[in-house]
């Protein structure tokens, strides 16, 4: 019954990596795929690419179409407002033919052709006047559109400006989209890894690290959408555990852009209140800033001088470090900190922080399961 129980949790599991591998799976290209390509079989990964390759085909028609409709503003128009802007267009040709070109020509083909005794004074006359009360017509009309004509020039550019404005809008609304879709895959798939610790084990250091990478490896997948991550963007993620014999916050687990400077090595250690990592821990909250180099709370997270790194500036501009803390009772209990950087200023804000706070209570679950384990029971 328990192996059944645990197939059907696994298959779930795996389920939902389809479907996050699916909404990250363009996002690969940004140096972030390779994480779910090491842990999905590659047949799943492939799966993601054939339905990705369809969605990047779709959004490619949306935006030609958009192309195409802010190239031809008029038909985003009623047919009546159309219809009435091109007969005021038509209009005023007509008018200019008539003033400009055709009755000053008749005028003078008349005067010098028509005898006034041969086809009498009061027809000569009466054309010269009807014609000359006519021009005087085509003038009024004229005056009368002359306001008109830039009204509607002017309406014009503001359609334009707010068409403009709503393709915007609609491109923001579509991340905004696809960070909420996101975000509640991830959901899914953390509370089902949540019930599959027991089945995974992790009692020895390896299989820890493992499952640490498989809690956090679809969070830096999503990077492009959750954080805007880019290509060539430097960044790096890290889940560190607090060791009580020697007062460190040591790494368990890490992961990292390959152009980072740190290249291969292990991360640094951290004392309690040490750094942006130290005092995420001592203060057992969130922190985060959007430019290490010019925040104000800044200065208060700079590592001792012992613990600083000449690349720390340039490389670690942008981050957020959430405490791993389980809050049970009668004594909470503190495992270590999540972290995740950048080298590009304004990554983290008050939306995404929150999705790097819930990965810390996963690994919070993670941690204390493996406490329970290693914890010898009373006789």
């Amino acid at each position: 019954m328990a192996f059944v129980q645990a197939c059907r949790i696994e298959a779930t599991l795996v389920g939902v990596a389809i479907h996050l591998s699916e909404l990250c799976f363009c996002h690969s290209q940004q140096g972030l795929g390779s994480l779910w390509s090491n842990f999905l079989p590659s047949c799943i990964w492939s799966g993601a690419a054939s339905n990705c390759n369809l969605l990047e085909s779709g959004e490619e028609s949306a935006n030609f179409g958009s192309t195409m409709s802010n190239e031809n503003l008029p038909s985003t128009l009623p047919p009546s407002e159309v219809r009435f802007r091109r007969a005021i267009r038509s209009q005023n040709r007509l008018i200019n033919f008539l003033a400009i070109l055709l009755l000053p020509a008749f005028i003078g083909v008349w005067l010098s052709v028509a005898d006034p005794l041969k086809t009498g004074i009061e027809i000569f006359w009466a054309v010269v006047v009807i014609t000359i009360l006519f021009q005087i017509v085509l003038y009024f009309l004229t005056m009368q559109y002359a306001d008109t004509l830039p009204e509607l020039h002017l309406e014009n550019t503001e359609l334009q400006e707010l068409h403009q404005y709503m393709i915007e809008h609609i491109s923001e609304s579509d991340d905004y989209i696809a960070q909420l879709e996101a975000v509640n895959l991830l959901g899914a798939y953390w509370s089902t890894f949540q019930g599959m610790i027991a089945v995974l084990s992790p009692s020895n250091e390896d299989s820890f690290r493992e499952a640490c990478q498989i809690a956090i490896s679809p969070m830096m997948d999503a990077a492009g959408i959750l954080f805007d991550f880019e290509y060539g963007e430097i960044w790096s993620t890290s889940v560190y555990g607090f060791n009580e014999s020697s007062g460190l916050l040591e790494p368990v687990w890490w992961k990292r852009s390959g152009d980072h400077p740190s290249g291969d090595n292990e991360p640094r250690s951290w004392r309690s209140g040490d750094g942006h990592v130290g005092s995420a821990f001592m203060q057992e909250r969130i922190l985060f800033t959007n430019d290490l180099t010019s925040d104000d709370a800044a200065m208060l997270l700079t590592p001792s001088a012992s613990n600083v790194r000449d690349y720390d500036q340039a490389v670690y501009r942008s981050f957020v470090s959430a405490p791993i803390v389980l809050d049970v009772q009668p004594n909470p209990h503190r495992f270590g900190v999540l972290v995740v950087t950048s080298n590009v200023a304004g990554r983290f804000h008050e939306e995404n922080k929150a999705v790097v706070a819930q990965a810390a209570q996963v690994l919070a679950h993670l941690f204390h399961w493996r406490l329970l384990a290693n914890t010898p029971e009373m006789p």
